[in-house]
C-alpha cells in the first residue's frame, strides 16, 4: 500500500552559462532570453532553445522559501521548499511555490497553527569573488499571497523584500513557458517522457543533508520520466490535493515546489493510436510544480516508492489569471495569516 507525503521539511535577467555549438559560434540563450530570435541572426550564431539542453543559469531563478507556523506564541517550527520566479505579461515578479509551503493547514499536525513569517533566501552573484546567501522576509505576505483552492500551489506577487546590494533576483522565465490548459506541448508528452526539475532537496537540519550548493545557494537538478498520463490529472487516495501528475523520480523532503520542466521531443503521436509526425517540435515548457512522494507502507532502510507527484501547470496558471484579475493585490485576508492584531 502506498501513502503520500510532502516533499517539504522542517528545519531581472541574467547570463546564462553559454551554450556551444560544433556548427556556428557560440549563442547565450534561455527561458528569460535578453534579446528576440530573430537578433540572433544578426550576430550570426545559432539559436539554441532551452530544453534541447537546459542552461545552468536557469538554477539561478529558483530559490528557497522557509516558513514560520506558530501555535499562538506556544509553539512554532519552520519548514523548508523550494519555488521559482516567473514574469507575468505585465513584468510582474511572481514567485511560484506550493501552497502547502505557505498554509499550514495543509500539515494535519499544524492545523490551527498561523503562518507567522515567510522568508526567501536570496544569493549574491554566485560567480562572483565573494558569493554572499542570506535570507529576507516578506513584508505585504497578506496582499501578494494567493492560493490554490484545490491543488497544491501558491503563488506570491510582488513581494517585496528589504534587498540590499549586493543580493539579487533572478527571474527563470517569462510567462508564456507555464504550460496552461491548451498549450499544445499537453498534445505531445506521454509517458515515459523525460523532465527536470530544480529545487532544494534533502533540506535536513544537518548541513550534510543538504544536497544543493550551499555556498551559493545554488539548487540542484534531478532527471524523471513521466509516469502518468501529463495531459489529465493522477488520481489517487493518497494524494488529497487537486491536479497532480506522477513521475518516475526521487523527490525528497525540501523539493516542494521545485519546477518541472519537460524536456524537448521531437516527432511523437499527439494521441492514442494517431500517427508519428517526425518534424514536430514541443517545446520545453515549465509543465508543474514538486510537491510530494508516494512511500511504502512498509517498515524499512528505505521507504520511497521511486514515485513522486507535482502539481500541474494549469491550476498555477489559472492562479496567475486570477491574481490578474484582481490587479495582483489581494484584497481578501488569509485567515491562517498571523497578523499584529492577531
Amino acid at each position: 500500500m502506498l501513502r503520500a507525503v510532502w516533499n517539504t521539511r522542517g528545519a531581472c535577467s541574467f547570463s546564462p552559462s553559454s551554450v556551444v555549438s560544433s556548427r556556428r559560434p557560440r549563442a547565450t540563450w534561455s527561458m528569460n532570453p535578453s534579446l528576440d530570435e530573430g537578433d540572433f541572426d544578426a550576430l550570426d550564431c545559432e539559436v539554441v532553445h532551452f530544453g534541447q539542453m537546459i542552461p545552468s543559469g536557469v538554477a539561478l531563478g529558483v530559490n528557497r522559501i522557509l516558513t514560520t507556523f506558530g501555535d499562538a506564541g506556544v509553539a512554532s517550527t519552520t519548514i523548508s521548499g523550494s519555488g521559482f520566479w516567473l514574469e507575468s505579461n505585465e513584468k510582474k515578479k511572481i514567485f511560484v511555490t506550493n501552497r502547502h509551503n505557505v498554509d499550514p493547514n495543509l500539515h494535519p499536525a499544524k492545523r490551527g497553527y498561523k503562518t507567522e513569517k515567510v522568508q526567501l533566501e536570496l544569493r549574491s552573484d554566485p560567480e562572483g569573488p565573494d558569493p554572499r546567501v542570506d535570507t529576507f522576509t516578506i513584508r505585504n505576505l497578506d496582499q501578494c499571497l494567493f492560493v490554490s483552492e484545490t491543488a497544491d500551489c501558491a503563488i506570491l506577487t510582488e513581494p517585496q523584500l528589504e534587498l540590499s546590494a549586493p543580493f539579487e533576483v533572478w527571474t527563470m522565465a517569462p510567462e508564456w513557458y507555464l504550460a496552461g490548459d491548451s498549450d499544445d506541448v499537453w498534445r505531445w508528452l506521454g509517458i515515459g517522457d523525460l523532465a527536470t526539475f530544480i529545487g532544494f532537496a534533502g533540506s535536513g537540519n544537518d548541513a550534510k543533508s543538504r544536497w544543493w550548493d550551499q555556498l551559493r545557494s545554488i539548487p540542484i537538478g534531478r532527471l524523471v520520466s513521466l509516469s502518468s498520463h501529463p495531459g489529465v490529472a493522477f488520481e489517487h487516495p493518497s494524494i488529497t490535493t487537486g491536479d497532480a501528475g506522477l513521475v518516475s523520480g526521487l523527490s525528497f523532503s525540501g523539493a516542494s515546489g521545485s519546477p518541472l520542466l519537460s524536456h524537448e521531443k521531437r516527432g511523437g503521436s499527439n494521441g492514442f493510436g494517431e500517427p508519428s509526425f517526425d518534424d514536430h517540435v514541443a517545446e520545453s515548457k515549465i509543465i508543474g510544480i514538486m510537491s510530494g512522494h508516494l512511500l511504502e507502507e512498509q517498515e524499512g532502510l528505505f521507504d520511497h516508492s521511486g514515485l513522486s507527484y507535482f502539481t500541474r501547470a494549469p491550476s498555477i496558471q489559472a492562479l496567475v489569471e486570477e491574481a490578474r484579475s484582481r490587479g495582483f493585490v489581494n484584497a481578501k485576508p488569509h485567515p491562517f495569516v498571523l497578523r499584529t492584531e492577531d
